[in-house]
């Protein structure tokens, strides 16, 4: 009898074993590594602005503007790691400010991995003062380029924006010395356009935030004036209508998630003060409060699974919010106030810099790593190039933009069906200088909305006829 009720109790105890052993485990919490010093809290200097990117090797390449003190004298220095944030290249000076200060460095890169930075030089003489570019070629740093008229700028603004297209063609953007537009000019080839001016009414005069291409070469752009954000895009010489986000602070932030739908993470001044985040779809705003208070030194990543990441100050304190889709879970990472974060990601790595202040004389720069899916970059997303028409957003879910070039005074288009089957048809005249647009709101002849699925548009243009395949979902 002792026997069988031994057997008995280990077969429970084998299938209880068992059973522990197949139910679904709990995936770890994601945790953020402790931050490694990239300068130290002990060094006695002050760093006012700083950048990150990661190339297509996995290198981390970080620039900074170093200040001496309350002097009108400054440097720009630049540092790289090749083994994910661990160890660091000893600082190296690109730019020696003696009786002058730099602003705003950006980095970008190409796609045949050249690093290209620009910053702003802000001279005792005005008419020196100008946008500077450097270009990144393997180790070795080339001589400062000035951007071609970029001595017309509000100097006391500080900022521009640098972003590169799928061609290599360089975007800088900056305001104008009035405030009266932004101007814009593009670096192809070691040359630079003529001065390309932005919208020049009220509504769409806006201190340059942030610029980034997506993933069909249409230029994302972010702006503010007062209390109001704008965001706009830009495509084939044309800027589309300024969106405005009344009510709202200057210090934001954007990104593109992987079907190039803008988020933000901005202030409201309503109630006193909150952190809210949202996006632009379907034409209108769409936001949540995620913190109560005044927050600076945003910067938001979005995975491609839809996680969202946000980084910024609330008070003193350098805090980390995340979204797996199933609400906002915040994590003090330090009780110091931080200058300046910026989160970008490289395969399952996701990182974070810092520029944390100790005082009005000291800061010192750190970075720290989590752990998530294995991706590729949203921003390093295969390219669409060399398309005769630009269509955006790409798959869409409401309305769709046509964007095309040809010197034909007018053109048709017509959207089929995979089963071959003309649902829209339209002609449009050209509006500008070749360059033809045309909004789509997924309306059929018949007056009833086209459904889900894969179309063709089809453009017919004097004896020019090309198409392009549109998703809608």
């Amino acid at each position: 009898m002792c026997y069988r009720i031994s057997n008995l109790l280990l077969a429970f105890y084998g299938l209880l074993l068992f059973a522990i052993l197949i139910t679904p485990q709990k995936a770890k919490a994601q945790e953020w590594s402790e931050p490694v010093y990239i300068t130290t809290p002990y060094d006695m200097i002050y760093i006012s602005q700083s950048d990150m990117i990661i190339d297509k090797n996995g290198v981390l390449h970080i620039v900074w503007v170093q200040r001496f003190g309350s002097t009108t004298n400054s440097f720009l220095v630049y540092i790289k790691s090749i083994n994910q944030g661990r160890d660091w290249t000893e600082p190296i000076t690109l730019t020696l400010g003696i009786g002058y200060l730099i602003y705003n460095p950006i980095l970008a890169l190409y796609s045949d991995n050249t690093v290209l930075l620009s910053y702003f030089s802000l001279k005792t003489e005005v008419e020196q003062s100008r946008i500077f570019l450097k270009k990144l070629e393997g180790d070795i740093w080339g001589d400062e380029i000035a951007v071609n008229g970029s001595h017309d700028y509000r100097y006391w603004l500080r900022t521009h924006c640098l972003a590169i297209d799928s061609n290599d063609k360089a975007y800088i953007l900056w305001p104008k010395a009035d405030l009266s537009c932004t101007l814009i000019v593009t670096y192809f080839n070691n040359q630079f356009s003529t001065i390309v001016q932005g919208p020049t009414d009220n509504v769409k005069r806006f201190t340059t935030g942030k610029a980034i291409f997506d993933k069909n070469d249409v230029l994302h752009y972010s702006g503010f004036r007062g209390n109001t954000i704008g965001y706009s895009y830009y495509s084939s010489g044309q800027w589309l209508p300024f969106n405005l986000v009344d009510d709202s602070y200057k210090y934001h932030d954007f990104t593109l998630d992987k079907e190039s739908i803008p988020y933000f993470v901005l202030n409201s001044v309503i109630d006193g003060g909150s952190t809210m985040f949202g996006n632009y779809y379907r034409n209108r705003w769409y936001f949540e409060k995620i913190a109560s208070g005044y927050s600076e030194s945003h910067s938001l990543f979005i995975e491609q699974n839809g996680t969202k990441h946000i980084a910024g100050s609330w008070g003193n304190s350098l805090k980390y919010y995340r979204n797996n889709n199933d609400g906002w879970t915040d994590t003090l990472l330090e009780s110091r106030y931080s200058i300046y974060n910026k989160l970008l990601a490289k395969d399952s790595l996701l990182y974070l810099l810092s520029n944390i202040r100790i005082n009005n004389e000291r800061t010192y720069l750190e970075i720290r790593k989590m752990a998530i899916e294995n991706q590729v970059g949203i921003q390093e997303q295969p390219q669409l190039v060399d398309k005769k028409i630009n269509i955006y957003p790409n798959p869409a879910r409401e309305t769709v933009n046509i964007n095309f070039f040809s010197p034909e005074g007018q053109a048709t288009i017509k959207i089929i069906d995979l089963q071959g089957k003309q649902i829209f048809s339209t002609t449009v005249k050209n509006s500008n200088m070749g360059i033809f647009d045309f909004q789509w709101n997924r309306m059929c002849a018949k007056g009833n909305a086209a459904t889900t699925g894969i179309y063709f548009v089809v453009i017919q243009a004097g004896e020019q006829v090309f198409a392009e395949k549109v998703v809608l979902f």
